[in-house]
């Protein structure tokens, strides 16, 4: 097999038939996704892409089992390309990797003035991130009332007290979808009454004020 110039191996079976469908999409849907992703290069640096994608699926008219393949592949293909140089060298790399010259034309379409300076960073940086430690995909939250009886449903006392209603608890009902490393997504529900959530509230905002910190300090530094 040719020598690969710019990609660092052999893609997975799975992500090069990802890669596949991607790029066997309508060109005039390529060139919606290519305006999308110029106007929003930074992409990559959100913590949340499945909403950046639902963004991007509503943005650009496309379903959301059209985007999510693009964005596989300019996170994994297009990022390579840093300069204008190396377009030329990814295509050929993607004829060696088995894609047709079509979709090679048409990944070369999805990158028509889309470059990533710095993209190799970015895409290590992406990769580190999500390996190692579990990540959280998506969350919701609820406010409810917890109902209190004066007797649990499985105690041995009275129907009568097991039925009187004493006390509604207001609270908040927060789940958390996370993936482990091994690509299996978990839900986690954690239950808050109103003094918890708000002492939780405010440990989060204390840990915003540090993040902006640490992000007004990365953008001074070279990495």
């Amino acid at each position: 097999m040719p020598k690969l110039e710019v990609l660092p191996g052999r893609p997975p079976k799975q992500a090069l038939e990802t890669f596949r469908d991607a790029l066997s999409l309508p060109a005039e849907d390529l060139t919606r996704a290519n305006e999308w992703f110029k106007r929003n290069r930074n992409f990559i640096e959100h913590f949340d892409l499945n909403e950046v994608m639902k963004r991007a699926a509503d943005e650009t008219k496309l379903d959301l089992t059209e985007i999510g393949p693009l964005f596989t592949v300019v996170a994994n293909l297009g990022l390579l390309v840093e300069e204008d140089a190396k377009l030329p060298l990814v295509a050929e790399d993607l004829r060696t990797i088995g894609l047709t010259d079509t979709q090679v034309s048409n990944f070369e379409l999805l990158m028509e003035g889309l470059r990533f300076p710095e993209g190799r960073v970015a895409s290590t940086t992406v990769q580190a991130l999500q390996t190692g430690l579990p990540r959280v995909v998506d969350f919701n939250a609820v406010c409810d009332l917890r109902a209190v009886f004066e007797a649990t449903a499985d105690s041995s006392e009275s129907d009568e007290r097991v039925t009187k209603l004493i006390a509604a608890v207001p609270t908040v009902i927060l789940t958390l979808d996370v993936r482990q490393e091994s690509g299996r997504v978990e839900s986690v529900v954690m239950q808050f009454s109103e003094d918890e959530f708000s002492s939780f509230q405010k440990r989060l905002g204390r840990v915003a004020l540090q993040l902006a910190q640490l992000a007004e300090f990365n953008k001074a530094t070279i990495l």
